[in-house]
């Protein structure tokens, strides 16, 4: 129970990336270290509930979810960027 509590507040520090970063780039960062947090915690909540097998489904869906949104976001601020250059 204690990991959890670890992960929650490790969870709220790249939350203030993800708010007052200076670049869009710090925040995609800071959102994806949010990101990676949660998966653990979703991996961790499988553990204390002894539902490993559902909650790792849930994470494999959520970490593709983060990794296509990344992906998508870093294409789509460089595009911005030879737009304005």
């Amino acid at each position: 129970m204690i990991e959890l509590i670890i992960i929650v507040i490790l969870a709220i520090l790249p939350l203030r990336l993800l708010l007052k970063g200076s670049s869009p780039y710090e925040r995609l960062i800071g959102l994806n270290v949010f990101s990676n947090k949660v998966l653990v915690l979703i991996l961790l909540l499988g553990l204390s509930y002894n539902e490993i097998n559902f909650f790792i489904d849930v994470a494999i869906g959520y970490a593709l979810l983060n990794f296509i949104g990344v992906v998508v976001l870093t294409r789509f601020l460089r595009m911005r960027e030879k737009g304005n250059g």
